[in-house]
């Protein structure tokens, strides 16, 4: 059993060569009888408690060679209180365990956490600000990846302005010219189509047109300009002919040719001064 002096306190230990088996800060400030009695109790109860089996037979105190080492006189009580001789010896030189010890102090222990959790935190921040400016760089040289494409395209627009004009407006004039060049719209088409429509025959002539009448020309249709078509169809026929005048109503609604045209048939009259049928179909065809 050993006693030395830790912080300003007396604390003994016991156990046995390269370990520790108990030790105990003492409640008096001195090595006195009364010391003796209290380590003297706590051996009692470590036999009590089966961790010591057999009382030490001496005890020896540390000194540090300083004033604060045990006097003579004290050691003396000691041994009385104890009732086993007390000796004197100077304090040996801490040596390192063999094998070392893996335990750390738990101030140690929060203090390299602390430090851990520091580094992984200044390593994420780290890694995120080296993200971020990678997504600043790649939105950067975009960024100036499109300007410089815009700056072509404005540079090439410029390059063909004057031509894209000359464009526009021979387009504009060539949509002036749209009712007299359109050939499916052509006077001449129109009413060869309407005359392949008739009824008649090599031997018979059911019906008869008198006048045709075209226009094709632009006019402002709700609130647009728009090229307006109209074919306006003047016949006659015989009395005894009337059927052939629905006949050629049809024809004309169902001619390949003409599908463009919307047809409004008149119902026929007849002539005072003639005696015949005469009739009026008018077709218009709008854009």
């Amino acid at each position: 059993m050993v006693i030395w002096r830790e912080l300003g306190r007396w604390v003994f230990g016991i156990g046995k060569p390269g370990h520790a088996l108990y030790f105990q800060c003492l409640s008096s400030d001195r090595l006195d009888a009364r010391a003796g009695n209290e380590i003297r109790l706590a051996l009692t109860q470590l036999q009590m408690q089966g961790l010591l089996k057999v009382l030490p037979g001496s005890v020896v105190v540390w000194s540090h060679g300083s004033s604060s080492d045990a006097r003579p006189e004290e050691l003396e009580f000691l041994a009385r209180g104890l009732e086993m001789p007390v000796e004197s010896s100077p304090r040996p030189a801490p040596t390192w365990p063999a094998p070392p010890s893996r335990l750390l102090p738990a101030d140690v222990r929060s203090e390299r956490l602390a430090v851990r959790g520091k580094r992984n935190r200044n390593i994420l921040i780290a890694a995120l600000l080296v993200v971020y400016l990678g997504i600043l760089a790649f939105l950067y040289f975009d960024l100036q990846k499109a300007k410089k494409a815009a700056a072509l395209a404005q540079r090439d627009a410029n390059a063909i302005s004057g031509d894209a004009a000359l464009l526009l407006a021979h387009q504009a004039k060539w949509d002036e010219l749209r009712p007299v060049v359109e050939t499916e719209f052509q006077p001449f088409e129109v009413f060869l189509a309407s005359y392949r429509a008739l009824p008649n025959t090599k031997q018979d002539r059911f019906i008869r047109i008198k006048k045709a009448s075209f226009t094709n020309q632009f006019r402002e249709i709700d609130g647009d300009l728009k090229v307006s078509r109209e074919v306006v169809l003047e016949g006659q026929a015989e009395q005894e002919n009337q059927p052939q005048i629905p006949i050629f109503a049809g024809n004309l609604r169902s001619s390949r040719d003409l599908e463009l045209y919307r047809w409004a048939i008149q119902p026929e009259i007849v002539d005072k001064r003639s005696g015949k049928l005469t009739f009026t179909f008018v077709g218009t065809a709008t854009e």
